[in-house]
């Protein structure tokens, strides 16, 4: 038991220092030994599921929340996790239920209706995050409704002397226009914590020029974004400036973002030009880093079987 502790402790170590293949290591002896303290298993299987989920490996990162759950199941963290994994995955359902669960059980803990063993209270913008997020993949128009309104109200109690941030935000989700003051308000607020769900219902939005502008704003404010950066090319796309967006993409790909839509958006470009040598190197690199990912490995039998013939 006392060297599983000590492997326990050395894993949290390596996970504070950023190691991640010797933080697994160690998590996966503390997670096996089933004598061990079943918060501290429960924990072990959760870091080791975070530490999956960030290498693209979804297979083993739902096998070890999974596992987690079943020893830990009112786990706020464990359960919004679990949501963050089956929203990658494509289970939409899933990730649904559990971040109804991670506010549920973090309301709970906030309210002191639940006990503190090694539980840690969570953002609630980054729970509604995950909600909405689920809520738009499924197509619940209902539920986005319900949502955004119970966001818009944590706003409120957030920043209750600031009326033009909610009605920025509301307008926002409605796709409707900001006045200046408005969009100062809601940039001003935006954080590194809900970021993400600024940027989920900018992409929502059907004003463009509108949604261009914030984004650049955004991107002013948070220079070192990849998210920002790339919803942005993303929308360059859509406004038909094909350049701007083929130079962020170029960007992101050369500074080693590890996200597949960049890839392919990269590789879109290279096909429309004609360049065939980058195009092959640009799959090949694609399919060694994001094999695991089930989606890309058939997105990129598709394009093998449609354009590597012709090299």
């Amino acid at each position: 038991a006392k060297s599983t502790y000590y492997a326990f402790q050395l894993a949290l170590t390596y996970e504070v220092m950023g190691n991640c293949d010797e933080a697994k290591n160690y998590f996966l002896i503390s997670a096996g030994d089933e004598n061990f303290s079943r918060i501290y298993r429960a924990h072990s299987f959760s870091s080791l599921s975070l530490i999956y989920l960030k290498k693209h490996n979804l297979s083993e990162a739902e096998c070890c929340v999974v596992k987690s759950l079943a020893i830990r199941p009112n786990d706020g963290f464990t359960n919004l996790l679990a949501s963050k994994i089956y929203l990658r995955i494509g289970n939409y359902q899933k990730a649904f239920e559990y971040s109804i669960s991670a506010k549920k059980f973090n309301d709970e803990l906030i309210k002191g209706k639940q006990k503190q063993e090694y539980s840690i209270f969570l953002n609630g913008e980054e729970i509604y995050f995950s909600i909405l997020a689920a809520c738009e993949k499924l197509g619940r128009s209902d539920c986005l409704e319900i949502y955004y309104r119970k966001w818009i109200e944590h706003v409120k109690c957030d920043d209750h002397k600031n009326k033009k941030l909610a009605e920025g935000i509301s307008k926002i989700t409605r796709s409707d226009s900001l006045d200046d003051v408005e969009i100062e308000s809601v940039v001003n607020y935006a954080n590194k914590k809900n970021l993400d769900l600024f940027l989920l219902i900018i992409k929502r939005s059907r004003l463009n020029s509108q949604a261009k502008y914030l984004l650049e704003k955004l991107s002013s404010k948070f220079p070192g974004s990849n998210a920002i950066k790339k919803l942005l090319a993303d929308l360059y796309v859509k406004l038909g400036m094909h350049t701007e967006a083929f130079q962020i993409y170029d960007d992101l790909y050369r500074n080693g973002i590890e996200d597949p839509s960049v890839y392919f958006n990269l590789l879109s470009f290279y096909v429309a030009q004609n360049q065939v040598e980058k195009r092959v190197e640009l799959i090949e690199e694609i399919e060694k880093k994001f094999s695991s990912i089930p989606e890309v490995s058939r997105s990129i039998e598709l394009i093998k079987s449609r354009f590597l013939q012709t090299v």
